[in-house]
């Protein structure tokens, strides 16, 4: 499977799935949330899912889909470098000095 997750992506899905593997995880243990041990459960494997596309940079159900958020994917050319034009200096006949006191 190719690569089809961008950095920003895959950032924001491993923050994502950090924040869900706490709130499942407090969740099943019922720190400062009420939630079913099957709401944890599916909150974990959602969390799972996310981290693992997110380290991978790799998602099928992006793929099924045919989204690919990896940068410079649909065809335009990403700059690495860019050229600048040459600056024309001024002579330095054109200033006038400023006197050093």
């Amino acid at each position: 499977m190719e690569t089809n997750v961008g950095s920003t992506d895959s950032m924001v899905r491993l923050a994502l799935g950090a924040v869900l593997v706490v709130v499942s995880v407090a969740g099943y243990l019922g720190y400062y949330l009420s939630m079913s041990p099957m709401a944890a459960g599916v909150a974990a494997v959602v969390a799972v899912a996310l981290l693992a596309t997110g380290y991978t940079r790799q998602c099928p159900a992006c793929s099924a889909l045919g989204v690919d958020t990896l940068e410079g994917s649909s065809g335009e050319e990403i700059e690495t470098e860019t050229e600048s034009e040459p600056v024309d200096e001024p002579e330095h006949e054109d200033f006038e000095e400023v006197p050093e006191e």
